[in-house]
């Protein structure tokens, strides 16, 4: 039973009901913040285009999203794959970026994010179950743990749009390399070895 009377009672739900559209608003932003990043790690000149691939990625769940990004976070030793030449091709170019973290920090994200996403899971599955709010400790509970989720919800938004920002500026060098004229000549002295020799 409730010890509020109906008309507070019904102002804390409708409390509880505007933070649930909040974290769901914030979550459903971070979702394609994702989208629109993930694309932007990987420049090849034969690939697919940011288009293409955020076209790839429109239908897919939180969870492999957030695969995707921590993938990110991995440092390669290894070299990325060769880019195929199309016929025609002499040369063609691909370049990886990463986001830099040792291994404490890569588990950290993993752990921060895999949390966002059990949170994330629990609020459209399973809240409705697990909070009263036919009373006012329900009420309350549920309002701790919706302010808690939402201030999780809009730090992860912050830092994606950091690590977009982040890419893009090293985007924008490498775009602003490949016009110069150290590039344009060592792009020409690989494709030397190709040509055939003169008569």
């Amino acid at each position: 039973m409730t010890n509020l009377p109906p008309d507070e009672l019904e102002r804390a739900q409708t409390a509880v009901f505007v933070l649930i559209g909040k974290c769901i608003l914030n979550l459903q932003l971070y979702e394609q913040a994702l989208k629109n990043l993930l694309p932007h790690f990987d420049v090849s000149s034969n690939g697919p285009t940011p288009e293409q691939q955020r076209e790839k990625l429109a239908l897919q769940t939180l969870g492999f999203l957030i695969r995707q990004l921590l993938e990110k976070t991995a440092e390669f030793d290894e070299e990325p794959e060769e880019p195929k030449l199309l016929p025609g091709q002499t040369t063609a170019f691909r370049s990886r970026f990463r986001i830099p973290m040792n291994a404490e920090q890569a588990k950290q994200a993993c752990d921060d994010l895999n949390d966002l996403l059990q949170k994330r899971n629990f609020l459209v599955h399973h809240f409705r179950s697990e909070f009263r709010l036919s009373t006012e400790s329900g009420c309350l509970a549920a309002k701790a743990y919706l302010d808690n989720l939402n201030e999780q919800a809009k730090r992860a938004v912050t830092q994606i749009n950091e690590i977009g920002n982040e890419l893009k500026e090293r985007r924008t060098l490498l775009a602003s390399f490949l016009m110069s004229p150290e590039a344009i000549q060592l792009i020409d002295e690989m494709q030397q070895p190709l040509n055939p020799p003169s008569k």
